[in-house]
């Protein structure tokens, strides 16, 4: 495959790709609420955006999510839990704890006081 042909093939994933984000992103913004005094608002302005990030977790670690994510699915009786909503979940309940109960949460403890945890 030439180089030219393999930029145009590349292009034409990333504008399709885009033309659906960008699609995505209008339908969103269209979604209007009706209030309980027929009154809309825009759907849109309550969501709050996602942004996409990497993280490197253990095999081990990697697995239990994936058991629990099995879990609350089944105990839900939905297929609506993610693993998102359970990392999310997670990380601010540990940033919680942090601001609120500082030097005593257990990540202060892990993080700083335990210099071989990393």
């Amino acid at each position: 495959m030439s180089k030219k042909n393999f930029m145009s093939g590349l292009n034409s994933l990333l504008g399709e790709e885009q033309l659906q984000n960008n699609k995505a992103i209008k339908q969103e913004s269209n979604k209007r609420l009706k209030l309980a005094d027929n009154k809309e608002i825009n759907a849109g302005i309550r969501k709050v955006g996602k942004e996409k990030a990497t993280f490197n977790l253990s095999k081990e670690l990697l697995q239990d999510l994936e058991d629990a994510w099995i879990q609350l699915r089944k105990a839900r009786g939905d297929k609506r839990v993610s693993k998102t909503d359970i990392v999310e979940f997670s990380i601010r309940q540990t940033l919680a704890d942090l601001k609120a109960i500082k030097q005593e949460s257990k990540l202060y403890g892990s993080m700083v006081n335990n210099k071989d945890w990393i």
